[in-house]
């Protein structure tokens, strides 16, 4: 029997058994891999760690701040920065929040309240 001159339905049940082993293969291979990863389990709720993990220390003080005067818990005028005079840092949610609202007591500037 030469192989290349296979009747139609047989060369169709062959091949169509071969396709399906291969797929049943390369599916238990693909799930053996994902088994054996070690991957961090990484906190996707908390903004200010998927900014630091995409941009470092100093996106993630950027988009802090941004979100501190989006909530109007910052006051931003002419360039500069500062938490208002009647806000307590308490009533920020997170650690990084309370800080920024004490670091900016003052006035600053944008850039160098990210540089310190």
């Amino acid at each position: 029997m030469d192989f290349f001159h296979i009747r139609g339905e047989v060369f169709i049940f062959i091949f169509g058994f071969l396709i399906a082993f291969a797929l049943t293969l390369q599916g238990g291979f693909i799930n053996f891999l994902e088994s054996i990863k070690d991957r961090p389990k990484i906190d996707l709720t908390d903004p200010y760690k998927i900014a630091i993990i995409r941009g470092g220390i100093l996106e993630g003080i950027r988009i802090a701040i941004f979100s501190l005067v989006d909530r109007s818990l910052l006051e931003y005028k002419n360039g500069k920065i500062k938490t208002p005079e009647n806000l307590s840092s308490t009533i920020a949610t997170r650690p990084v929040e309370r800080k920024i609202l004490d670091h900016l007591r003052h006035e600053t500037s944008i850039a160098e309240a990210k540089n310190n």
